[in-house]
């Protein structure tokens, strides 16, 4: 019937075709003979269509049906196969994942068991990883387990080599543990990816680590631990595996919680079995009957008695009660069970198993049930028979104490810890004035002074509240009050006891009155020691020091830690014989004061000078036992009387000096003017002329030693300006080396930036000349002088320890050699006019005076520092100014000698120079007024204005030269005026100062610089 209907479709749809195909030709205007052509092949269709479908179609048909069903069978055999196929593979995945399950349980069941087997966590994890290996098939399985008891097991293959310290977790990624730590699982399926460290990659070599799966031991969100599963080559994990792996961490981490938290207990019981067993005392449970159901060990040494004897029953503690006291502790029991007490605490004696007697103290918790019935007692029993015994001595001894203090000579005061007095002996009833029962029971803040009672009342109230009491064990000093309100010192020594759990407190009190009255005394007397200038120093009779004031560190410069303990005489400096201190012993040992003057030592090695008194000190039966020593060092006040005598000695000369100069120096103008007039009278004449020069050479040296004794005694003329010392140095070292000899070596330092001085450019290359040759005579056979210059601030310990020193910036010149050096007495009068260590051929020793006079001219200082066979130095300080310096070296210059025709004033007091200078003025042209004084050349200059020069001496009578120019000036500004002088000192004694620019002539001068002077003022407009 199908292959019927499948025909009928057949033929249909090809009918169906053709009629759609002759409508389409219809419609598309096909020739006739076409369309019938069409039709005899739809013809030809229909009629064909039975054999076809009997021959073909219908043959077809049963083929394609038989096919069909065949095609049938063969996909139902096929869903059978499939059908069983998966029902086996379910099986088969379900009979793994039961085998896996049965292996993951029968290692957790093996773990669990190890856990209640082994005491110990690391015998049972070594177990556990073993457990791992063989039942899961891991050929390496680690378990690290961190904090305390910290564990790290490895169990492997045995071909296999241990990890060692390294887990696989720290080789394979140092981050691994902190990814651990937060709980994260680390899977690696392949370790050769992962590092590119030689050392780490080397390490998983050599244990062959291929794989790794890392899962915390995590419990209760605390980090145990790491378990490390390994292969030893690549290896992807799967879920199975890593679930497994964790269900063992979980297992492994509750067996270390749980063996933690069982060594804690275990710990604890053993503690507790051991406090049970040790304290002092024996811990019981007792039932109503008598018998004990729990007694500590102790309770042998404390009866004689096992406490098996009392859990068997074999003795009941109530036959050991002592019979005198058995029912008073029955009764005691009965009366605390009917008054529902819950605690009951009671004092008796029992017997020993020796016969001895013991007291013991009962603490009783009684323990009853729901109904109030009393079920059974938890006590304490502690051996106070020591106690008993101790309080027995104690009332005893409390006996014998009332005895002892009512005899004391202190007062004794006992009181509770709230300050009761419960003890008031006889003494302190005569201190205070109280009678013992008027205070007996009362506050002892009545025997505190009112204002200190607050204090007292804060000290004890800390005391009942902290414990803590300041004054226990101590020795105070405080103020008590007595009955008529009269405070008086008092010493207080206080000390604390018990009875029971009581405290009390016992002060002995002692009045000291008058022992502060001679502490003060003492006190004031220390105090003005302590502060006494003077140095003090207490020995005992063989000179060992035993005390020292601080003026004797300051002095000595050693502290009382060096110097007590040490025999005076480390503070010998040599200097005295042996005779001096032989005198000093024998003087004081025969109890006589000793005064002299030392010359010691101080730390620093230096030698100080003191004046000291040494008084002997005897005890009461007047034998002597220390010596008091008090010293004055008068060490600077010695080095300033050097100093004023040596000043005072060079002011007299120089007074002297200057006191001559000025008429000397006028004797000698006219020496030389005379002797160059007749040198030009006397033509030819060789012998004449000869002569007149030595008188003139004789009058020059004259004149020069004249200058030395003038700058010497500081009453030379000088021109001061500000000037560098360092153009000075280098101005004359040239020259100076010269003189020197080849010989002397020179060498200079000079400072840059070298401030300016106010001083004449001449009298500092005075000082450098003399200075350098000084040094050149010192060294004979040659050496080095060295010349320097700075900037020095002096103050501090300088201006300490030169007194005369005024603070503040200085300009440095030092001028030093190697050569022979000075002794002491020698350095003493280096600055002494005319003293002198070379021969009178070779010196007038006046060299070191002008350089000290010229120093003190310019309110400088000079020091010298120096040692035989080590060289001199002299250091010289010039107060430093901020201006620039303008000086520049004075050259005489040989210039012919030139007339003139203006009008000079010449005032001149000395008649001989007056007159050789008239004449030698006006033989050169000039029209010379001449005065005797300072005033008639002022009235001469009044009643002559022509006058274009005043020549000036500084010394005559009525008005000296700067005065009388001064009038001259205000008489006619447009005057000019040459000064000359022997010395120039004022009416004070000081030197006259010459302003800049002022021309000066030198007596003794000659004609022929007198005519040049005079012409070069008129000139150059100077004056």
């Amino acid at each position: 019937m199908k292959v019927y209907a499948l025909f009928l479709r057949i033929l249909l749809i090809a009918a169906g075709a053709e009629l759609l195909a002759m409508g389409i030709l219809y419609v598309a205007g096909i020739p006739e003979g076409a369309l019938n052509t069409f039709l005899d092949a739809l013809m030809l269709t229909v009629f064909s269509a039975p054999f076809l479908y009997f021959f073909v179609v219908k043959e077809m048909a049963k083929r394609l049906s038989e096919r069909e069903v065949l095609i049938r069978t063969i996909s139902d055999q096929r869903a059978a196969i499939d059908a069983y196929s998966e029902e086996m593979e379910k099986k088969e995945s379900e009979e793994r994942e039961r085998r896996i399950q049965l292996r993951r349980l029968e290692v957790l069941n093996r773990i669990g068991t190890s856990m209640l087997r082994e005491s110990e966590i690391e015998p049972m994890l070594s177990e556990a990883a073993g457990d791992i290996c063989s039942i899961l098939g891991y050929p390496r399985c680690i378990v690290a387990v961190f904090g305390e008891p910290g564990v790290l097991i490895d169990r492997h293959d045995p071909d296999l080599p241990p990890a060692g310290s390294e887990a696989p977790f720290s080789l394979c990624d140092p981050d691994s543990l902190a990814i651990l730590e937060a709980g994260k699982n680390v899977v690696v399926e392949d370790t050769r990816t992962l590092t590119s460290d030689p050392a780490r990659s080397g390490e998983m070599e050599r244990i062959r680590l291929g794989s790794y799966l890392g899962i915390p031991l995590y419990h209760n969100e605390e980090f145990l631990g790491v378990l490390c599963l390994s292969y030893t080559g690549p290896h992807a994990w799967t879920e199975d595996e890593i679930a497994t792996a964790e269900a063992i961490a979980k297992q492994i981490a509750m067996a270390i919680r749980h063996d933690r938290t069982l060594s804690g207990e275990r710990e604890l019981a053993g503690r507790l079995y051991s406090l049970t067993n040790n304290i002092p005392g024996v811990i019981y449970r007792g039932l109503r009957d008598w018998s004990i159901a729990f007694i500590g060990n102790e309770v042998e040494r404390l009866t004689g008695y096992a406490s098996g004897e009392f859990l068997r029953g074999d003795i009941l503690w109530k036959e050991l009660i002592h019979p005198a006291e058995r029912e008073k502790v029955k009764e005691a029991f009965r009366y605390a069970v009917r008054e529902r007490r819950r605690v009951l605490r009671t004092e008796y004696r029992i017997l020993h198993k020796d016969g001895s007697v013991r007291w013991v103290a009962d603490r009783r918790q009684l323990v009853y049930d729901g109904d109030g019935t009393f079920v059974y007692v938890d006590g304490l029993l502690l051996d106070i028979t020591d106690r008993k015994h101790a309080e027995e001595e104690r009332l005893s001894n409390e006996r014998r104490f009332r005895a002892i203090a009512d005899t004391a000579t202190d007062a004794i005061v006992s009181t509770d810890s709230a300050g009761t007095i419960v003890f008031f002996n006889t003494s302190a009833e005569k201190l205070f004035g109280y009678e013992s029962d008027e205070l007996v029971g009362r506050s002892l803040s009545l025997l505190v002074p009112v204002r200190y009672r607050s204090a007292h009342e804060r000290g004890m109230a800390r005391f009942l509240k902290t414990g803590e009491a300041r004054l226990i064990g101590k020795t105070v000093e405080l103020h008590g009050r007595k009955k008529d309100g009269t405070e008086f010192p008092i010493e207080l020594s206080l000390a604390t006891w018990k009875i029971g759990e009581s405290v009390f407190f016992t002060g002995i009190i002692r009045d000291i009155t008058a022992r502060k009255s001679a502490e003060e005394e003492l006190s004031r007397l220390a105090t003005a020691v302590e502060q006494l200038a003077e140095a003090v120093v207490i020995t005992d009779t063989d000179g060992t020091i035993q005390y020292v004031n601080p003026a004797f560190e300051e002095i000595t410069g050693y502290p009382p830690g060096e110097s007590v303990g040490r025999n005076a005489s480390f503070l010998k400096s040599g200097r005295h014989e042996e005779a001096f201190y032989r005198d000093m012993w024998d003087t004081i040992r025969r109890g006589e004061v000793w005064t002299g003057h030392f010359f010691n030592l101080r730390k620093d090695g230096k030698v100080y000078e003191e004046d000291a008194l040494i008084s002997p000190v005897r005890n009461d039966s007047g034998r002597i036992v220390n010596y008091v020593a008090v010293k004055r060092d008068v060490t600077k006040i010695v080095s300033l009387e050097k100093q004023l005598q040596t000043a005072q000695r060079m002011e007299a000369v120089g007074t002297l000096a200057g006191g001559i100069a000025h008429d000397f120096n006028n004797a000698l103008t006219g020496v030389l003017g005379f002797a160059e007039l007749l040198e030009s009278q006397v033509g030819e004449d060789k012998r004449a002329r000869s002569d007149l020069e030595q008188i003139k050479r004789c009058a020059e040296r004259a004149s020069n030693l004249t200058r030395q004794l003038l700058t010497f005694a500081r009453r030379q003329t000088i021109a001061p300006v500000h000037l560098n010392m360092n153009d000075v140095v280098t101005d004359m070292t040239k020259f100076v080396a010269k003189i020197a000899g080849e010989r002397i070596e020179m060498k200079t330092s000079l400072a840059k930036g070298l401030p300016s001085i106010r001083a004449d450019f001449g009298q500092m290359e005075q000082i450098l000349m003399n200075l350098c040759l000084n040094a050149r005579d010192a060294m004979p056979d040659g050496g080095v002088i060295r010349i320097e210059t700075g900037e020095e601030v002096l103050g501090g310990e300088y201006a300490m320890e030169h007194p005369y020193v005024k603070p503040g910036r200085y300009v440095k010149l030092s001028v030093s050699d190697t050569g022979s050096g000075m002794d002491e007495k020698t350095r003493e009068r280096a600055f002494d006019p005319f003293f002198t260590t070379k021969g009178p051929e070779r010196g007038t020793g006046l060299g070191l005076s002008v350089v000290y006079g010229i120093v003190k001219l310019n309110n400088g200082y000079i020091n010298l520092y120096s040692e035989p066979g080590v060289g001199t130095t002299f250091r010289i300080y010039f107060p430093a100014v901020d201006e620039p310096s303008g000086a520049v070296a004075a050259r005489n210059r040989e210039e012919p000698i030139r007339r003139g025709t203006e009008t000079v004033l010449l005032a001149e007091d000395d008649e001989v120079v007056r007159k050789l200078a008239e004449r030698t003025l006006s033989d050169a042209g000039y029209t010379v007024l001449a005065a005797r004084n300072g005033r008639e050349a002022v009235e001469i200059c009044r009643g002559h204005r022509e006058i274009a020069l005043a020549v000036l001496d500084m010394i005559m009578p009525e008005l000296n030269g700067k005065e009388a120019f001064e009038a001259m000036r205000g008489l006619d500004p447009k005057i000019k005026a040459i000064f000359t002088s022997g010395h120039a000192v004022d009416a004070n004694g000081k030197p006259f100062v010459l302003g800049e620019g002022i021309p000066f002539l030198q007596k003794p001068y000659s004609l022929v610089s007198l005519v040049r002077k005079v012409r070069e003022v008129l000139d150059t407009g100077a004056g």
